[in-house]
């Protein structure tokens, strides 16, 4: 299990005594789990507390969390993701004669399961480590710089999973390819690796400002 890091915001602590006060750190106090410790205040003194982390999650939960909570989203919006698609084609006669059924709107949903798995744990677990590693370096004072900076750079590199997964389920949603096995191997055949990251920066562009 990681250390735990208190640098940000007043914590309470039982102190001796059974004495219940309000302290914040001065520095970052990185401990490890279940430990007794002794932490200097702002204002001097010291306490002695005991620091345990049941609220701390490890790299697999924080993964798994990430997993479930990004798919259950995806899968759970997909029919509106789908019929927002539809309404953007050009071609606004094709798009009348669609029959909106709830099947026809479930296209995609597939692909879109088996990606979100994959890009939710990555992402979980890149913007913890990545915030943790800010947090250390970047003063408190700018604590909203640190967040956004976290979650631009996670974005960044999460786009690796994330891209591949836009490409094949926009494509799927708006019918240019009938399965999902069909769209990996029509995009491999075609264009190859290049082909699932096609439209990578503009994605990006849109995602680090709503991200952040």
């Amino acid at each position: 299990m990681q250390p735990i890091s208190f640098s940000r915001i007043p914590e309470v602590y039982s102190a001796k005594g059974n004495v219940t006060s309000v302290i914040e750190c001065r520095n970052t106090v990185n401990i490890s789990p279940s430990t007794t410790t002794t932490i200097t205040t702002t204002g001097g003194s010291t306490v002695s507390a005991a620091i345990t982390s049941a609220d701390q999650l490890t790299y697999l939960q924080s993964m798994t969390a990430g997993a479930i909570s990004r798919t259950m989203t995806q899968v759970l919006l997909h029919p509106v993701y789908t019929y927002k698609t539809l309404l953007q084609l050009k071609d606004k006669e094709q798009v009348a004669k669609l029959q909106l059924t709830f099947r026809r709107l479930l296209k995609g949903a597939d692909a879109q399961f088996l990606l979100s798995l994959p890009h939710g744990a990555f992402h979980f677990m890149v913007i913890d480590q990545v915030k943790a590693y800010l947090s250390r370096i970047i003063p408190s004072k700018f604590d909203f710089l640190s967040d956004f900076s976290s979650s631009a750079i996670s974005t960044i590199i999460c786009s690796i999973v994330s891209t591949p997964q836009m490409v094949i389920t926009d494509r799927l949603m708006a019918g240019i390819y009938p399965t999902f096995p069909a769209a990996v191997a029509a995009i491999c055949s075609a264009d190859g690796l290049a082909g699932f990251y096609r439209g990578w920066w503009p994605s990006l562009a849109q995602k680090i400002p709503s991200s952040g």
